[in-house]
């Protein structure tokens, strides 16, 4: 019979949680809020918290911190009720018995650390519970452990934050280190005095990328390093080839040493005196700490495995990696852009987990060899113009790239195809580069390097593999995000009206003409309910229009040449002195929300935009919004306003008409896909451009004939061709309801993220070259894109950014590869100088030989 402490131990038992220890640290940073930054900023996210209440107290403290204000029981509780969280978390009662059933603040260390454990088992737990899925559902085993081997990493890889540390204790540690061996030198020598003058060799914790076109020697370089580590200076290296099999790898190795050419050693037509030298090479080699890994699937889990059973037997000082590209992705459909950044993120984590250098080789694109120039770090990594701009999820404004900062968070899209918001890692400049001026289907324009990918149905492609016609993603809608302000719509309102026809030069009073009385009276009833003293003073004007000018009067009745406060909160706004061709909408609109979209474009549309019918035979009229500008600039501005709107338009290309001095760029927002009606719904238009919209309204077609550039990528018929489900596949653009209709008759998960989509995929309008300006990377934590100018692209190129040491190889001319010269580019040194240097490579041998620094590096 079973006892009752057995079904016990059977039974299963609950998660680990510790509630108490979770309110004592809460309840201790609301009494001392310096405790968040030594205890929870670095070490506990709100994620690592076993209660929803806790998490969002959390959350609220760290939003509180992160704006370097003070952390404190009346700072959190304004915060969780700024974002109707206090009543979640049971009201300021509940912050309160927070800090009252503090036991002592004093102990908040170690209320951090039993929290931060329960946490780590918590995920350990919820990692093995997953594993136990795979294992029973999956039918390729090695997939199976490759995601296993990922999950654990995951585990173990947010357990290496480490603590602020003082000089003293850095100090005795590097004492030891020096102690260890023997002297003051802590790299691994790579065998070339040159490179090991300006690197000090190898570095502990360091990601090396050895990139360049194919036949330069990128693996032949890292072998040499390989054998000058371990034949030379006794290191225990590992070799993870996926090019090679191991057998390549000692045939490389043993020609390298024996000065052997390796064509001959494989055809076995030696001299008794290359049999000695092969037989000596082989003895030294075997005397050598080489651990060589044959594979042509290897995972970021499989190499730190690997790697890490090899330092705990044998201890290991350098890992080759040959090559980048090749190392699988933790899973099969992922974009191949996003997965070799992880990639290389993850490498990154391996050098400094196991504490040793990490040598990576990768290739170059074949635009290095189109440009004729050396390869530049800019190589590896994909820019926009500075003036690109990106959406502040904050304030809601569209900000250019350059005056981005790390921490800002922006828009961009998740695996879902759901436009949402992620944080700015870093942001830098990355010099001045040959850009090209991609224009989308409905006239958003982007200025980027041709090695900028670009969101495709096929995946990210970069911008110099696209042409005219392919399709391209760009924001359809976006989420809810900044602050409403309907205190602003007034004014947002106001500034529609003057920036289609008003006028604000430079000299002169502020002046409105117009020829819809109910449009005027408004512009006067908001002008004089709004800023004291000024005056509106009716001019003559033609029949059938109203014109005014605002000014503030002396009491004589004379207007004054200054101190106008409608010219003064202009200026404040960035607007004063600016004609038609140099009207802009203001931040000040954006930062108001959807509200200020509205309104603004409410007001344009009353001054300078066009509501048109056209009638068509047996059928009720089509009806499109126009707004036409010889800014495209504007165009541009109101095109993202309507986007805050989910209202699409298009900007036509600039065309000149009769009577026109400057190209006239037409917004356009057409009916097809209830998007007039949207429009009309949203817009508060007034006067007689609004009795024409609800009229519109009114003729609305029952059916589209066409969705134009609504309908979802013909790639996504084929996809459904493959479920065998009897859909014929004629490889055309597929409707949204289309789509999901048969997503809910199949389950099938791609047509139902393609049916929810906030995407629309455009085709490419042209592709021209631009010139050359300064351009801007910027890495963002968790999406890897971003929104830019409302188009999908991806983010910095990870490759650079997460290497130590970047070296490139490559040959000036003909003259070098005749004389079997290579230059090694060091381009980039997180810790020193940079440099070139030049090698003669003997590529039959395997063999680089030292020829000196050719130049100066930074």
């Amino acid at each position: 019979m079973t006892s009752a402490a057995e079904l016990d131990r059977r039974a299963p038992k609950p998660p680990p949680e510790k509630p108490e220890a979770e309110a004592s640290l809460l309840g201790a940073m609301l009494i001392d809020g310096t405790l968040y930054n030594q205890v929870g900023r670095e070490r506990i996210a709100p994620a690592d918290l076993s209660r929803e209440q806790h998490r969002l107290v959390l959350a609220a403290i760290a939003r509180v911190a992160e704006r370097s204000e003070p952390v404190g029981f009346a700072s959190v509780q304004a915060e969780l009720a700024a974002r109707d969280e206090l009543d979640a978390v049971g009201g300021a009662q509940f912050l309160v018995g927070l800090m009252q059933n503090v036991p002592t603040v004093a102990h908040a260390e170690s209320y951090g650390a039993i929290v931060e454990r329960t946490a780590l088992l918590r995920r350990l737990i919820g990692s093995a519970n997953e594993i136990a899925r795979l294992a029973l559902t999956r039918e390729d085993a090695s997939s199976a452990v490759a995601d296993a081997q990922e999950l654990l990493f995951s585990v173990s890889e947010s357990t290496l934050h480490r603590d602020i540390v003082s000089l003293e204790v850095a100090l005795h540690r590097y004492a030891e280190q020096v102690d260890a061996r023997g002297d003051l030198r802590v790299g691994i020598p790579t065998g070339f005095e040159s490179l090991d003058k300006k690197t000090g060799g190898l570095q502990p914790s360091d990601l090396i990328l050895i990139a360049g076109r194919p036949g330069l020697g990128k693996t032949s370089l890292a072998l040499n390093v390989v054998a000058n580590a371990a034949v030379d200076q006794r290191k225990t290296c590992a070799v993870f080839s996926m090019e090679m099999s191991e057998m390549q790898v000692v045939q490389r190795l043993i020609s390298m040493l024996a000065e052997i050419d390796g064509n001959r050693m494989r055809r076995g037509r030696l001299s008794q005196q290359e049999f000695v030298a092969i037989s000596a090479a082989s003895g030294r080699l075997q005397q050598a700490p080489i651990f060589v890994e044959e594979s042509s699937r290897l995972t970021v889990t499989d190499i730190l495995a690997k790697s890490r059973r090899l330092q705990a037997e044998r201890g290991l000082d350098l890992v080759v990696i040959d090559y980048l590209q090749l190392i699988e992705g933790a899973e099969e459909d992922e974009n191949r852009v996003l997965e070799v950044a992880r990639i290389s993120r993850a490498l990154k984590a391996i050098a400094r987990e196991l504490e040793v250098p990490v040598i990576a080789v990768s290739q170059l694109s074949r635009q290095i060899e189109q440009r004729g120039t050396e390869p530049m770090l800019s190589d590896l990594r994909e820019c926009v113009t500075g003036e690109t701009r990106v959406i502040d999820a904050r304030t809601g404004r569209w900000v250019p790239v350059r005056e981005l900062t790390a921490g800002t968070e922006i828009l961009a899209v998740d695996a879902s195809q759901r436009v949402g918001v992620f944080g700015v890692d870093d942001v830098w400049s990355t010099g001045t580069k040959p850009v090209f001026r991609l224009t989308t289907q409905s006239g958003r324009l982007i200025r980027a390097t041709t090695n900028h990918p670009f969101l495709t149905p096929a995946g990210w492609r970069n911008l110099e593999e696209l042409q005219e016609n392919d399709l391209v993603a760009t924001a359809l809608r976006l989420p809810v995000h900044g602050d409403e302000k309907p205190e602003r719509a007034d004014l947002c309102r106001l500034l529609g009206y003057l920036v289609g026809d008003g006028t604000y030069r430079t000299w002169g009073s502020v002046g409105f003409i117009s020829s819809d009385p109910e449009t005027f009276a408004d512009v006067v009833n908001i002008v004089t309910r709004n800023f004291d003293g000024v005056t509106p003073r009716l001019k003559r004007h033609a029949e059938g229009y109203r014109e005014a000018d605002f000014r503030r009067l002396y009491e004589n009745g004379y207007g004054r040449p200054y101190g106008n406060p409608l010219r003064e909160w202009l200026r404040g706004l960035g607007l004063d002195r600016q004609t038609d061709a140099r009207k802009r909408v203001p931040s000040w609109v954006f930062e108001a929300g959807a509200v200020g979209a509205a309104h603004f474009v409410a007001g344009y549309l009353a001054s300078d935009g066009c509501v048109k019918s056209r009638s068509i035979p047996g059928k009720r009229r089509r009806w499109s919004i126009q707004f036409d500008t010889v800014n495209p600039l504007l165009a541009a501005d109101v095109q993202a306003l309507l986007l805050r709107l989910g209202i699409t338009s298009t900007i036509r290309p600039g065309a000149w008409n009769t009577k026109s001095t400057q190209p006239i760029y037409r917004l356009d927002v057409h009916q097809v896909g209830g998007n007039l009606a949207r429009f009309a719904n949203i817009v508060p238009a007034r006067g007689r451009k609004g009795a024409l919209l609800q009229q519109a309204l009114q003729d609305r077609p029952e059916f589209e004939t066409s969705p134009g550039m609504y309908s979802l990528p013909a790639e996504l018929s084929t996809h459904l061709k493959s479920l065998d489900v009897g859909w014929k596949d004629q490889h055309k653009r597929m409707r949204r309801s289309t789509a999901l209709a048969w997503a809910e008759r199949t389950g099938d998960e791609t047509l139902q993220v393609h049916a929810a989509s906030d995407l629309l995929w455009e085709e490419i309008r042209s592709i021209v070259p631009n010139g050359a300006e300064e351009v801007y990377d910027l890495r963002v934590a968790g999406a890897g894109n971003f929104l830019a100018e409302g188009i999908v692209v991806h983010n910095s190129g990870a490759l650079e950014a997460d290497a130590d040491l970047v070296m490139f190889l490559w040959q000036k001319d003909r003259k070098d590869r005749e004389e079997s010269v290579v230059r090694l580019k060091l381009a980039k040194h997180r810790n020193g100088p940079t440099g070139d240097f030049d090698l003669h490579f003997q590529s039959e041998l395997t063999r680089f030989r030292d020829l000196g620094e050719t130049r100066e590096g930074a």
